[in-house]
């Protein structure tokens, strides 16, 4: 546990390097946020010195995706998709392994209904019906985001992870990008709702995902995670290990397919021949393969799994990626062509769905009484 005076010599530290990074204005509101992020990670301690500047960096990585939507607009860009040709991607991705892609049919065959179909093959209102009840619950909560009385105040806690109205209403507001706490708070619930023992899977925080995508050699997040995971079910009697992954404020899913031998990537916005396909495998794969030998150790040959971006529904924007990776976790399995199941028409009701499923989860300790008395206000 960090006393008082280290509490602020960190902070010190995180303030001049966003100071560098968004010229920020309002201290004190900084100052709140950055107190509350250290008070949610009790456990960080400064191991040596050597690894001080490394510790503070990565602190630094996790704390701008946490709270990043309180510092920069809620519509940002995502880089532009630029192509590999062959060979750049040949020497990038097979360079020392025999890895292969797998085509897209071998995944899922070909429909073809769902070819001429596209990304509106139903109507979104059968697919995902919302009732009168959900939208009151919804506009709550997004009204409430934005309430000096109400915005810090604790609305979902599933499992130890706590989702106040500002974090959960403003990113599941309409055109808003997904926080991680909402995305590690949907990890925690599908954790409960089906446990792993019956599951086979597992759900790791975006944060093992941040270290994956560093240049950190300080892996013992990974470990603590990798560790907790297997005290419930080891990690080689899995069949699916899902890692959502934010990466230049954009969304996507990895996939570790145990039993099919297989890394896949769900991505809403880019396809495999992009360079930030190519740049966002190079780093997760090896990683994850580095992580498994130091902490799993289990003789898996990932030299042979294969490569896979099966087709997905895209998003319309560049702010729904965070939704689809929601999606995507709850709803993928091999063989799957998930564009039939939702396509970006869905999300706006997909996002209430969200809201109520986390609000109403029978794992949902906290008191949900303020949002039912705000229900004649709207």
């Amino acid at each position: 546990m960090l006393t008082n005076v280290a509490k602020r010599f960190v902070f010190l530290l995180l303030f001049d390097l966003y100071e560098l990074r968004y010229k920020l204005s309002n201290v004190l509101i900084l100052y709140d946020d950055v107190l509350f992020f250290l008070q949610k990670v009790p456990d960080i301690v400064i191991l040596k010195e050597n690894n001080f500047q490394d510790k503070i960096r990565k602190m630094c990585t996790i704390n701008d995706e946490l709270y990043n939507k309180e510092f920069t607009s809620s519509k940002g860009t995502i880089p532009r998709a630029s192509k590999c040709n062959a060979a750049d991607r040949t020497n990038i991705d097979n360079k020392g392994s025999s890895m292969s892609f797998v085509d897209d049919n071998d995944i899922c065959p070909i429909d073809v209904d769902a070819s001429v179909a596209g990304d509106g093959m139903t109507n979104k209102s059968v697919r995902f019906p919302i009732t009168a009840q959900e939208r009151k619950n919804y506009t709550v909560i997004c009204k409430l985001a934005s309430s000096s009385q109400y915005a810090k105040c604790v609305i979902v806690d599933i499992g130890g992870c706590n989702l106040k109205f500002f974090s959960l209403g403003d990113s599941m507001a309409l055109d808003h990008k997904v926080c991680t706490f909402v995305v590690n708070c949907i990890c925690r619930k599908f954790f409960l709702d089906e446990r792993p023992t019956i599951s086979l899977k597992h759900y790791f925080f975006s944060c093992v995902s941040v270290v994956f995508m560093s240049d950190s050699d300080d892996y013992s997040y990974i470990e603590r995670c990798f560790n907790g995971a297997a005290s419930v079910l080891p990690l080689p009697l899995c069949e699916l290990l899902f890692f959502p992954v934010l990466y230049c404020e954009h969304w996507f899913l990895f996939v570790v397919d145990l039993k099919q031998k297989m890394f896949l990537f769900l991505d809403s916005y880019f396809s495999k021949d992009d360079d930030y396909s190519v740049l966002t495998r190079r780093k997760l794969i090896p990683r994850f393969c580095h992580a498994w030998d130091m902490f799993v150790g289990s003789n898996v040959d990932f030299q042979h799994f294969k490569i896979a971006y099966p087709r997905v529904p895209k998003q319309s924007n560049t702010v729904d990626c965070g939704v689809f990776v929601i999606k995507f976790m709850e709803i993928w399995h091999f063989g799957a062509d998930l564009r039939k199941d939702f396509s970006a028409e869905d999300i706006p009701n997909i996002r209430i769905q969200i809201v109520n499923d986390l609000l109403m989860s029978e794992h949902n300790k906290a008191d949900r009484v303020v949002v039912t008395n705000f229900h004649g206000q709207v």
